[in-house]
């Protein structure tokens, strides 16, 4: 199950990259966020009886959306700067992605401590652990939807250029 999004995004991203040099490389990154963003939606509803093959489409969806985003995302961080920068530009590329998650993970962390107070064999760790991951799948859905925004920014501000 937890290999479904790498395994979509690793059947995609090839795609997405010759898709990226023949169409907007900007509709494309917002094509990305777009579908992660309606993936981490559809998984803020989960609860204990959500059937397994709403939540592999789902992960479907997110793999589809990171491979849409990726590319085309390395494409457009490499034409912003000349040749002699690329270097540069792909260290702080990788150093934002790796932050991204470490922070994601830092705050899971915390909204998780502070969520669930119950022992995993209590009756009530399932429903405490439900709701802290709809806030956790909520606050993706807000820092999804900030990308998505910004990805629209970017777009626009290219084609003015």
């Amino acid at each position: 199950l937890l290999m479904t999004p790498p395994a979509v995004q690793c059947l995609l991203s090839p795609l997405a990259g010759r898709m990226a040099t023949r169409l907007s490389p900007h509709l494309l990154v917002g094509t990305g966020m777009a579908l992660y963003v309606l993936a981490l939606g559809g998984l803020n509803f989960l609860t204990s009886d959500t059937r397994i093959a709403l939540v592999v489409l789902a992960q479907v969806v997110t793999g589809a959306g990171c491979a849409l985003f990726s590319a085309p995302n390395a494409l457009l961080v490499m034409a912003a700067v000349t040749p002699r920068h690329y270097a540069l530009a792909s260290a702080l590329q990788a150093l934002a992605r790796n932050l991204g998650m470490a922070v994601s993970m830092a705050i899971l962390t915390v909204l998780f401590f502070a969520l669930i107070d119950a022992a995993p064999a209590d009756p009530a760790y399932a429903l405490e652990l439900e709701g802290a991951l709809t806030r956790a799948f909520a606050l993706g859905v807000l820092c999804g939807l900030v990308g998505l925004w910004c990805c629209v920014a970017g777009a626009r501000a290219a084609r003015r250029q």
